[in-house]
C-alpha cells in the first residue's frame, strides 16, 4: 500500500510541474501568437536590437498591462499582470493567480520575484516568467519590453485598455 500511495504521489508531483505554461515569449502584435499549432506566444525575437526602446521609468510603470498579442479564447479571463506602487505584482496568466514583488532602477534596471501561484493546466502566458527573467524594462511607444541579460525580450506588455 505504500508503495501504491508513493506512486500516485510522485504521478501528482510529475503532473503539477508540468502545469506551467507552453511559452515564454509574446509576438510582436502580429496579429498571430500561435507558434506549432499552439494558441500560445510565439518564440524568441532573434532581430531585436538590445538597446532599442528608452528605459522604462518606475512611475510610469505603476499601472495594469496585459500581454501585445491577440487574446486566446482559451483562456478563462484574460492575462494581465498590475504592477502596484508599494512593490508588489498581480496577475493573471489567462487561468492561474499569479503574485510577486517587483523594483525598477535608473537606466531601466528591473528586477522581479515571482511569489505563490495557482497550478491549473490551460494554455496559458507565462507572464510570471517574463518579469522574473527580466533584468531590463524599455518603453517602446506605449509598449513595455522586459528583456534579459543578453537584450532580449522576456515579455512585451501594452498598457490593459
Amino acid at each position: 500500500m505504500t508503495r501504491f500511495v508513493l506512486g500516485l504521489t510522485a504521478l501528482a508531483m510529475l503532473a503539477v510541474a508540468g502545469c506551467g505554461s507552453a511559452a515564454a515569449e509574446p509576438s510582436r502584435g502580429t496579429g498571430s501568437d500561435t507558434a506549432a499549432g499552439s494558441d500560445t506566444a510565439a518564440g524568441p525575437d532573434a532581430g531585436t536590437d538590445a538597446v532599442a526602446g528608452r528605459p522604462a521609468d518606475r512611475a510610469g510603470l505603476i499601472r495594469r498591462w496585459e500581454p501585445d498579442a491577440p487574446a486566446n479564447p482559451r483562456h478563462t479571463r484574460p492575462p494581465f499582470v498590475e504592477l502596484k506602487a508599494d512593490g508588489t505584482w498581480t496577475g493573471s496568466d489567462g487561468c492561474n493567480g499569479l503574485q510577486g514583488t517587483w523594483s525598477a532602477g535608473r537606466n531601466g534596471t528591473w528586477r522581479a520575484d515571482q511569489g505563490m501561484s495557482t497550478k491549473i493546466f490551460c494554455e496559458n502566458v507565462d507572464l510570471g516568467s517574463w518579469l522574473s527573467q527580466a533584468t531590463r524594462a524599455t518603453r517602446e511607444g506605449e509598449l513595455l519590453v522586459l528583456r534579459d541579460g543578453s537584450g532580449q525580450p522576456t515579455g512585451r506588455l501594452r498598457p490593459a485598455r
